[in-house]
């Protein structure tokens, strides 16, 4: 039995339609390889978690997944905006997401009033970066004054 890897962080059909799984037959045998000789104490035996442990990263896991909700692609608004030549950036609020406070820090390989029109026909904004869509995200930046001044730089260094 292999570990299975996939992935996809946007929640579009295509994405979820056509997620990939990797089945991996040796990776589970190299990874607890590799954690018997890195995990251990000072006679060199392995040290895994003990089951209390588990269950309470299991817990609060699951109580962080609970706490910080997606953010729903429909309902958004538009907090900043900016043009930089062929690309633009977005301060997005998002209200269903309690992270940084629902605020996202985008930058889109698009002119902004091509971005926005295409925004503004669909009404979907997705934060998430997704292979499928014709946002054509390129970046996230974390959502402060600094975060916006980078993304700016960012910008202006591709426009070289």
């Amino acid at each position: 039995m292999g570990l299975g890897l996939s992935g996809s962080s946007c929640g579009c059909d295509k994405c979820t339609s056509q997620r990939v799984v990797v089945e991996v037959p040796d990776l589970k045998n190299a990874f607890k390889d590799a954690l018997q000789n890195v995990m251990h104490d000072n006679a060199h035996n392995p040290i895994p978690p003990s089951k209390n442990q588990r269950k309470e990263w299991d817990k609060r896991d699951k109580e962080r997944s609970q706490k910080l909700p997606n953010p729903n692609p429909k309902n958004w608004q538009i907090d900043r905006e900016e043009g930089i030549g062929r690309l633009s950036i977005l301060c997005v609020k998002y209200p269903d997401c309690t992270n940084y406070d629902g605020y996202k820090i985008m930058v889109f390989d698009l002119p902004l009033a091509e971005l926005k029109e295409k925004i503004q026909k669909t009404g979907f904004l997705d934060p998430h970066f997704c292979p499928h869509s014709d946002l054509k995200m390129i970046a996230r930046f974390i959502p402060d004054f600094s975060g916006w001044e980078i993304a700016k730089a960012f910008c202006k260094f591709l426009q070289k």
